[in-house]
């Protein structure tokens, strides 16, 4: 028998071998479009194209509530709505001033200070809170909504706050301080600020 023949004989032995595994005939290419372990991938694979569309949409065009910001109606239905969601506002808090406590109040009523100051940090832990999850978990992330703040606080910073506090130390006779600090955090705490922070 010529070499040829074997070969042809081998592929047809192996053909009819994995159709036999498969559990279709040889002959019937159609039927491999009607299998349930096709079908199961493509469901599948449709899926995860989905989510990866609906989490890249979410990145490249994040949810930004700009100031001024709305406030709906009283006895909205939209206002009854957001009553009833939990919202997790981050931040450090450390400690807290003026600009937190004016995004509180909107967000108890119904950030970030500017999207170009904060933006791409944003965007980066945007990116990981996205897909961390997912990779992680795997359970299906939560959505980000970036709030503006009020452009008269936007120079307002713990950092700043706290500096105040420290030079109040080194200047025990300077009563300033205290003008200063009551510009950026509420008069009823600037003596606690003062003393957490001033030491």
């Amino acid at each position: 028998m010529p070499k040829t023949a074997h070969f042809s004989q081998a592929l047809k032995t192996s053909s009819l071998m994995s159709a036999s595994i498969f559990g279709r005939d040889n002959n019937s290419d159609s039927d491999m479009h009607t299998s349930p372990i096709f079908t199961t991938c493509i469901v599948v694979l449709t899926a995860v194209l989905i989510a990866a569309g609906i989490l890249i949409y979410r990145i490249l065009f994040p949810a930004i509530i700009s100031y001024p910001w709305d406030m709906p109606g009283e006895k909205s239905r939209q206002r009854k709505r957001e009553k009833k969601m939990a919202v997790v506002f981050a931040g450090s808090f450390n400690p807290p001033h003026w600009g937190h406590l004016v995004m509180i109040r909107y967000l108890v009523e119904r950030g970030i200070r500017t999207w170009n100051a904060d933006g791409p940090d944003e965007r980066k832990l945007q990116i990981l809170n996205t897909w961390g999850p997912l990779l992680l978990g795997p359970v299906w992330p939560l959505k980000t909504v970036f709030l503006e703040g009020d452009p008269q606080y936007r120079d307002v910073s713990s950092t700043l706050v706290r500096s105040i506090c420290s030079n109040r130390r080194r200047e025990l006779g300077n009563p300033t301080y205290l003008e200063e600090l009551s510009m950026l955090v509420p008069e009823s705490v600037v003596e606690m600020v003062t003393d957490a922070y001033g030491r």
